[in-house]
């Protein structure tokens, strides 16, 4: 006698294969062209102790630059030189995890079951992996959610 697998169980084993798709890119594509700037970023701040006012990495001199996400660069080289691709790996896994819980949070305020908040936050996450790979726009997507829960935390009170 075999059972029928019913949509209500399906959440659980969609919801695990896009953290699992999430994660396997992030495996692979760490590293993209800005993840290799960042990291110069980082390895020109940790070494020089300064913030660049001016593009070390171009062949023209004397160009300007604003590195806004020092801190990422500084955080995102010190893992890579410890851990190599590892190390920013976990970091990005850990960040996801954080905004997935931060989402099932957001969604629980608003009574909205866990099961159906982290089968849509996982498909959330799934496009926003391939863009994000080691940009520190995975931060901003946190604080933004950090802020939401804790406004309607608020507004629930």
């Amino acid at each position: 006698m075999s059972k029928k697998l019913s949509n209500k169980h399906l959440w659980l084993p969609v919801s695990i294969l896009c953290m699992v798709l999430s994660f396997l890119y992030l495996s692979v594509c760490v590293m993209d062209n800005d993840g290799y700037f960042i990291s110069a970023s980082g390895r020109y701040i940790t070494a020089m102790h300064s913030v660049p006012k001016y593009n070390p990495f171009t062949f023209t001199s004397g160009m300007q630059i604003v590195v806004q996400q020092w801190a990422w660069c500084v955080i995102s080289y010190l893992l890579y030189s410890k851990f190599a691709k590892f190390g920013l790996f976990g970091l990005l896994v850990i960040v996801d995890l954080l905004i997935l819980f931060l989402y099932v949070k957001i969604a629980k305020l608003n009574e909205v079951s866990i099961q159906k908040a982290i089968l849509v936050g996982s498909i959330f996450l799934l496009p926003f992996v391939f863009y994000n790979s080691i940009r520190p726009t995975m931060v901003t997507m946190l604080l933004i959610l950090w802020q939401i829960y804790v406004v309607e935390a608020y507004r629930k009170d």
